[in-house]
């Protein structure tokens, strides 16, 4: 399942070994759907405060069938959550790999049912055991194929103790429910940091969203 530690645990484990080396201390167009802030959220808490919310969500979407005919017509829009979690490999990515870190943001999606375009961002991005990233990463080159969606998620986040964190990800995801209630899928790719350090995503990555009312 996405969004659940590749050893088990869901999200809320607290990896003490994540505390050396990690992307910090605890110290989009207007084509692009709505989106929820990081309203009053302290710098150092915004993947924990993400983390219930995201675990729910994804028990919610698990529990749907996979959207057999997805719409033909009209646009949605969707709000849920996105997942990172990398090392220097990619291979069964993991708390204590060599270099492994985890972040968790809020995603916003919209879907285009008529015209086959999707567009979006992953924003209000927090580092387990580490700060809240500035900026966000945009979703493009969107489409929609047979019941699921594809897209590129690239962008450059700031605060990171380790330079700007520079993401090139490629993403891939299928609609659940009767009318694409939602949204689940995965990302594959690799975080270049300023320090000139790189990670490959992999791993659990992932993301999961419901469809809001426009």
């Amino acid at each position: 399942m996405l969004l659940t530690r590749a050893d088990g645990p869901a999200l809320t484990v607290v990896a003490a070994i994540l505390l050396s080396g990690c992307m910090g201390s605890s110290g989009g167009s207007s084509s692009s759907p709505p989106g929820g802030g990081g309203g009053g959220v302290p710098p150092g808490q915004t993947f924990d405060a993400h983390d219930p919310a995201a675990v729910a969500m994804e028990s919610r979407i698990d529990a749907m069938s996979e959207t057999q005919a997805r719409p033909t017509s009209g646009r949605a829009n969707y709000d849920g959550y996105a997942f990172i979690e990398m090392n220097m490999t990619g291979q069964n990515v993991r708390p204590g790999d060599q270099g492994y870190e985890a972040v968790l943001g809020q995603m916003a999606l919209s879907a285009d049912f008529a015209g086959g375009g999707v567009t979006g961002r992953i924003h209000n991005i927090g580092v387990e055991e580490g700060p809240t990233l500035g900026g966000q990463l945009d979703i493009s080159e969107g489409r929609l194929t047979g019941n699921g969606l594809t897209g590129k998620v690239s962008g450059t986040l700031t605060g990171s103790a380790m330079g700007d964190v520079t993401a090139d990800l490629d993403m891939d995801g299928r609609f659940r429910g009767n009318d694409a209630d939602a949204v689940v899928g995965g990302f594959t790719g690799g975080v270049m940091f300023g320090n000139g350090q790189n990670r490959v995503v992999g791993g659990d990555s992932g993301f999961v969203a419901e469809q809001i009312a426009p």
